[in-house]
């Protein structure tokens, strides 16, 4: 890294740029020295590019023995609660059946609780058919990664700055609103490409921390299931850290991200997952640095979606 030669850079495109100094980060086994800038309030870092990066997701990819192991639990362990689930429904809606043959109710009322009955358990039971098998389990996750991540490709990525967290619109907008706003400044969104890249550092791991679900990551992604999120200022968890290139980016399923791209959206669902309820299989591939969301409005609120600006160097 030529110090001198990008803060000159940096300085040509705007003098607004300050310099804060020199910071390390590491993530994932890299580790970067790079130059920090303030610019009107907002951090932002350098970050070099680099050439024929690989980014992207396959089916065929490598997981790791921890992500594995994690959906696998999981499996046995939601199976076995929708067994208990079948249990307490059964007992509770025999309760109601007797108590109505009990009050001579009529026969087509307590045929009404036979039918709500058979109704529950019939839901039930298509959600223990996803689960029942681990392996399945695993496989059935693979499958959904490969359907919202994108395609495995080459890329070469240029230099450049980048802001160091994401920032929610101030208004609603549409994306050519966002796009001609940010054409008045020295800014603009990054490309698929870049995201990835920024999120990445270009290792091959579903996540950038790597191909690992510890305890203590599950601790922090289990507030998933409650539409939670901790704060990174006051957290220093593996969700919440500032990656290999010292940014916060991917860490909050409620957050969109839009990009250089009519299309995709990246960084989160806008809570859609954890709303359903739906656990690690449709949640945990929000915080992958592959995972992409299919843009399906064309007004972006204020409160779901963010930015993230870059500038380039070269």
């Amino acid at each position: 890294m030529d110090k001198k030669a990008i803060i000159e850079k940096v300085k040509k495109i705007s003098p607004k740029f300050k310099e804060i100094g020199e910071k390390s980060f590491s993530m994932n086994g890299l580790e970067t020295n790079t130059l920090v800038f303030e610019y009107e309030g907002s951090e932002f870092v350098f970050v070099e590019g680099k050439d024929n990066v690989e980014l992207g997701w396959d089916y065929n990819d490598d997981l790791g023995n921890s992500i594995t192991e994690y959906m696998k639990n999981y499996s046995i362990g939601y199976y076995d609660y929708l067994l208990q689930v079948e249990k307490d429904i059964t007992e509770d809606y025999t309760k109601e059946i007797e108590k109505a043959i009990k009050n001579n109710e009529s026969e087509e009322d307590i045929q009404q609780i036979r039918d709500d009955l058979e109704d529950e358990l019939e839901f039930n039971n298509e959600e223990k058919e996803l689960y029942e098998n681990p392996d399945l389990f695993v496989e059935k996750f693979k499958t959904y990664l490969n359907e919202c991540t994108s395609p495995v490709r080459k890329a070469n990525i240029k230099s450049m700055l980048v802001e160091t967290d994401n920032q929610y619109l101030k208004k609603a907008m549409t994306y050519d609103e966002v796009i001609e706003e940010l054409n008045k400044t020295i800014f603009r969104l990054p490309t698929e490409d870049e995201w990835e890249y920024i999120c990445s550092g270009g290792k091959r791991t579903i996540f950038r921390w790597g191909n690992i679900f510890n305890e203590d990551l599950d601790d922090e992604i289990s507030p998933i299931g409650t539409g939670k999120c901790k704060d990174k200022n006051e957290f220093e968890t593996i969700i919440d850290k500032p990656n290999m290139f010292g940014v916060y980016i991917s860490y909050n399923p409620y957050k969109y991200e839009i990009i250089d791209d009519e299309t995709y959206l990246k960084g989160g669902d806008g809570g859609c997952s954890i709303c359903g309820g739906d656990g690690p299989l449709y949640v945990l591939p929000c915080f992958s640095s592959f995972y992409r969301y299919k843009k399906t409005y064309n007004t972006f609120d204020e409160n779901y979606y963010t930015i993230r600006r870059v500038v380039s160097l070269d």
